[in-house]
C-alpha cells in the first residue's frame, strides 16, 4: 500500500510540473503581443492554484509526512512562471532581469494549503468509514 501511496505523490507531482511546463510553452508559442494579460489571468490566477490544489488532495490524502512541505514548494512555481514567461522575454527586449514578482504565490500557497485540508479531511473519513 504505502509503494501505491508513493506512487500516487510522485505521479501528481510531476503532473503538476508537466504543467507548468505547458503553461510556459503556451506562453511562448502562441501567445501574442496583446494577450499578456489574459495569460496571466488564465494561467497564474486559474491554472496553478487549481492544479496546486489538485496535488495538494492528493498528497493529503496519501498521508506523506513531506506533505507539510507541499505547499511552500507549490508556493514557488508562480515566481518561477513569471521569471520564465514575462521577466526572460522583458530581457530578450533589452532590459535588466529583474527578480520574479511574488504577487501570485499566496493564492498558490492557499489553495494548495486549503487541497491538502481537503485531502487529510478525506483521508480521515475514508479510514472512520473502514473502522466502523
Amino acid at each position: 500500500m504505502k509503494n501505491f501511496e508513493n506512487r500516487a505523490c510522485r505521479r501528481s507531482f510531476i503532473t503538476f510540473w508537466g504543467l507548468f511546463a505547458v503553461f510556459t510553452a503556451f506562453f511562448w508559442l502562441f501567445t501574442g503581443l496583446t494577450d499578456g494579460m489574459a495569460y496571466a489571468l488564465l494561467f497564474f490566477c486559474l491554472g496553478l492554484p487549481l492544479s496546486a490544489l489538485g496535488v495538494s488532495v492528493v498528497w493529503g490524502s496519501q498521508g506523506d509526512p513531506w506533505a507539510y512541505a507541499l505547499p511552500l514548494l507549490l508556493c514557488v512555481s508562480s515566481p518561477l512562471l513569471d521569471l520564465c514567461t514575462f521577466r526572460l522575454i522583458a530581457f530578450f527586449a533589452g532590459n535588466p532581469l529583474y527578480a520574479p514578482d511574488w504577487t501570485f504565490a499566496p493564492l498558490v500557497l492557499l489553495c494548495s494549503a486549503v487541497g491538502l485540508g481537503i485531502g487529510r479531511l478525506w483521508r480521515f473519513l475514508l479510514r472512520r468509514r473502514k473502522a466502523a
